[in-house]
């Protein structure tokens, strides 16, 4: 028998080099990591919203988009990895209501850009969300 090892050690984070954006239903905490915010391109002063598609209903249609006004305002957190981070508790429980995740924590991969209208956003990979 040939038996290949697999471990903490040989294997690496699923989050490295990804764009994704961490929620954390409890705090309200949504942070966007680097790679995201390189994707999205993301600055300073820049805000973001959060659309859903309410025509579909497989794992919630969840999209982002950069804005520069009436979006949600973000803080840049040099000291925890470069992220871009705002707090909304109840748009995280929507996120996770919506695709039946009963963490309190979770991941959420950036997809491809997505054009409808004048809006150019982003898809938010929401399979990850998934009970144990």
């Amino acid at each position: 028998m040939k038996l290949k090892l697999f471990n903490a050690n040989n294997l690496p984070s699923i989050r490295v080099g990804k764009p994704y954006i961490r929620m954390n239903s409890k705090t309200g905490l949504v942070a966007i990591n680097s790679k995201a915010s390189e994707i999205l391109g993301i600055g300073y002063s820049d805000m973001v919203h959060f659309f859903q598609n309410e025509e579909e209903e497989e794992e919630g249609d969840w999209f982002i988009e950069k804005v520069q006004k009436d979006g949600f305002a973000l803080r840049y957190k040099e000291n925890q990895g470069h992220v871009h981070v705002f707090n909304s508790t109840q748009l995280v429980r929507l996120i996770f209501q919506s695709v039946g995740y009963e963490g309190i924590k979770g991941q959420i991969l950036i997809g491809e850009p997505v054009k409808n209208g004048k809006h150019t956003m982003f898809t938010l990979i929401t399979a990850g969300l998934r009970n144990e």
